[in-house]
């Protein structure tokens, strides 16, 4: 009976030596710190909304994000499912542009600027970038693209990727694209796999 006892004994030791030999190797695994370059986040903010005014209390734009994350050592913003919006006080409605992932590439549009300075934060946006623009009148525009720089103190915007242009009269298809949206400005350009080609409604389907 005590041989009994002294093998079963031997047999859970040994089988637990086993398991911790097993988890020591499994930890070990997972933790591994991973390689870090030194810039590591000081900021995070969910489902956050920013709206910058200008100097007469007037909003000028609006970033709002699932998710915010401020990286200090390139001072640089990453943004989830991004969301902006840009007034214009001669427009009814605002600009809106959507993506589903981008970046501010300046921290100052978390913050109000210096008294008079000057200055134009740039926010890329890729994945899906929709932007938008609807009037009361039923008048609208919407461009397409996979990548979109937004200049937010300028309304100005700038994509070096394939752009597609809806608005009442019918479809652009361009290579890229420059546009001054405050100032109703676009520029359309092509290449050599991507002419600007333009398809046209009926006049009967054209707004009046």
């Amino acid at each position: 009976m005590n041989s009994n006892k002294a093998l079963t004994l031997v047999a859970i030791i040994f089988f637990l030596g086993i398991a911790a030999s097993w988890l020591i190797e499994q930890n070990e695994v997972v933790s591994v710190p991973a390689a870090s370059d030194g810039n590591e986040p000081d900021l995070y903010m969910a489902n956050a909304l920013i709206t910058q005014f200008d100097n007469n209390g007037r909003p000028t734009h609006r970033i709002s994000s699932a998710r915010f994350t401020h990286f200090p050592a390139n001072d640089i913003t990453t943004l989830l499912a991004p969301d902006i919006l840009l007034f214009d006080e001669t427009e009814p409605l605002p600009w809106n542009l959507t993506s589903q992932e981008g970046r501010i590439l300046s921290s100052s549009a978390l913050s109000p600027p210096a008294s008079g300075k000057e200055r134009d934060d740039i926010v890329e946006l890729w994945n899906h970038v929709l932007v938008r623009k609807e009037n009361p009148d039923g008048r609208y525009l919407y461009v397409q693209t996979e990548s979109l720089s937004v200049f937010l103190q300028t309304d100005y915007l700038e994509s070096d990727d394939k752009v597609l242009i809806d608005d009442n009269a019918g479809r652009t298809t361009t290579a890229g694209m420059r546009a001054h949206l405050s100032e109703g400005r676009f520029y359309l350009y092509g290449n050599d796999e991507q002419r600007v080609h333009t398809i046209l409604l009926p006049s009967e389907l054209a707004p009046k």
